[in-house]
């Protein structure tokens, strides 16, 4: 790579470190990102002012982990972002406060300049709208030496601004439209070798008497899509509760699937048939979290693990329950709560849980 511009946005002098065939970028608008060789050259082909590149931009700006960007998966993302609207932004806007405010009281410094891409803005400008009319829906506010929100935006650029209870409560109303979700979206891969995955093992979980009121869903099984597959991915992920993804075969369209989910706070649950599973393959956005590993012939494992995981981690429901209070009889109920406390208790325990399944005291459930 000769350039010195980062290779989404063309701001100059990006950090850059070449690792193989791929680069690692730290762009002050993009974020940090990995991008393979072969994308960079197709890119440098490109018009940079393209009309859809600055989705990527919003793509990695908004991302947790490093994500990568190749050849692949470019187009995948561009079409699942090309349909935002306004209120979608606005949205956006508001979970990247939330998320990098350490505390409810904390302001956040905010660049009209760099940050535009964390409400997927092609400009300053569609970026400085966003931000008035959060600002005049008392979703935000700014730190008191502001008068005001657009004049100041436009003349300094930066402004310093948190979350206000009102846009705690628009979070609040988009994360409960998910818990009232009864779908759960399937991310795997569709080689009819791994066709007994599902029809063995994840799809029996839906059958049992205490999942009926959940459904599974598979895109490829969706007989009444008409619309571009990508468009209904991400319309199906958007209205779905949680997601299984079974990284299986290693294929990028789950990845991509994982992907979009975190970037949506929607809970994913993960396996992989153990033989096939290479910890060096996983991709590093998701080697924090915990994996299930099946291996019987009848994927009772898998099923079983399924059953406590949805328990403990979507639906809060212990498996051995007396007058309110868990029976430990089970090994996995030392990690539930003891009583339903509601949101706040059952986040922490929420992060307990995963955190416990990361030691080996629960097998198979790994790193």
């Amino acid at each position: 790579m000769t350039t010195y511009h980062c290779p989404i946005c063309n701001e100059p002098d990006p950090e850059v470190f070449l690792g193989g065939e791929k680069y690692s970028v730290t762009c002050k608008r993009c974020g940090k990102y990995i991008i393979t060789d072969s994308f960079v050259e197709e890119l440098e082909s490109m018009n940079y002012f393209n009309d859809k590149l600055f989705l990527l931009s919003g793509h990695t700006k908004n991302s947790s982990k490093k994500p990568l960007l190749n050849t692949y998966n470019y187009e995948k993302i561009i079409s699942s972002l090309s349909d935002l609207q306004v209120n979608d932004q606005i949205e956006h806007l508001l979970i990247y406060l939330s998320t990098h405010q350490t505390s409810p009281g904390e302001f956040i410094l905010v660049s009209t300049k760099y940050d535009f891409p964390i409400a997927y803005c092609k400009n300053e400008k569609d970026f400085v709208f966003i931000l008035e009319t959060a600002y005049k829906l008392q979703y935000i506010e700014t730190a008191p030496i502001y008068e005001g929100m657009g004049s100041h935006i436009v003349s300094s650029g930066r402004t310093e601004m948190r979350l206000a209870h009102s846009g705690y409560k628009e979070l609040d109303k988009i994360s409960e439209s998910n818990k009232q979700s009864k779908q759960c979206f399937i991310a795997m891969s569709f080689d009819k070798k791994h066709e007994e995955i599902y029809e063995k093992g994840i799809k029996k979980v839906f059958e049992l008497k205490e999942f009926n009121s959940l459904k599974a869903y598979r895109v490829d099984e969706d007989k009444s899509n008409n619309d571009k597959i990508c468009n209904k991915i991400v319309s199906e992920i958007k209205k779905s509760r949680f997601i299984i993804a079974d990284l299986t075969g290693n294929k990028h369209n789950v990845y991509y699937e994982i992907g979009y989910a975190m970037g949506h706070n929607i809970p994913i649950i993960l396996t992989c048939r153990k033989k096939e599973f290479n910890k060096d393959e996983v991709k590093f956005d998701i080697r924090q979290y915990p994996i299930i590993l099946y291996e019987n012939e009848d994927y009772s494992d898998l099923i079983d693990e399924l059953k406590e995981t949805i328990n403990a981690r979507i639906l809060w429901i212990p498996l051995d329950v007396v007058g309110g209070k868990v029976v430990t009889s089970q090994r996995s109920n030392k990690y539930r709560p003891d009583n339903m406390l509601g949101d706040t208790y059952n986040s922490v325990l929420e992060y307990c849980w995963e955190t416990k399944l990361n030691t080996e005291e629960v097998p198979p459930c790994i790193m």
